[in-house]
């Protein structure tokens, strides 16, 4: 049989619809985490730079394993996909509000770069998440048949 005769490997797979906005979602997260702390290196400094990029990367880590809960539960216990989602962006906020706190202000950090870079990256992250969720056309409520196979 020839080469293009055989069919093609996927990349994932058993992928899933969040696999892509994973993707998708962590690829735009760490573009706008890499422009923003070039951005902040150029205006205020190294420590402008650093700012930015702890602020935005915390944006980013967060919602990739919020992210990635979600695309494992969807191929192993799909009627859970959507608890699991509320339950994943619950745990994000959270996971901030104790974390928030107890973190040190060292005289690196300059919290308006931080915040900014965080909402920054947030406002793309969910945009990027919602666009790409759109052109998968799947239904966000699984059939009432696997409610009953609990």
């Amino acid at each position: 049989m020839a080469e293009a005769d055989q069919p093609q490997q996927k990349v994932f797979p058993r992928t899933t619809g969040w696999r892509r906005v994973l993707i998708s979602t962590t690829a735009a997260g760490l573009g706008a985490v890499a422009l923003l702390s070039a951005v902040a290196a150029l205006i205020g400094g190294s420590e402008a730079a650093y700012s930015a990029a702890a602020g935005g990367g915390a944006v980013v880590v967060l919602s990739a394993i919020s992210l990635a809960i979600i695309d494992l539960c969807e191929r192993h216990a799909p009627h859970l996909t959507m608890a699991m989602f509320m339950l994943g962006f619950c745990l994000k906020i959270a996971a901030l509000a104790m974390l928030l706190p107890l973190m040190d202000t060292s005289q690196w950090l300059q919290p308006a770069w931080a915040l900014g870079a965080g909402i920054g990256v947030l406002v793309l992250w969910q945009t990027v998440e919602i666009m790409t969720f759109a052109r998968l056309r799947v239904t966000v409520e699984p059939d009432a048949s696997d409610f009953y196979n609990l």
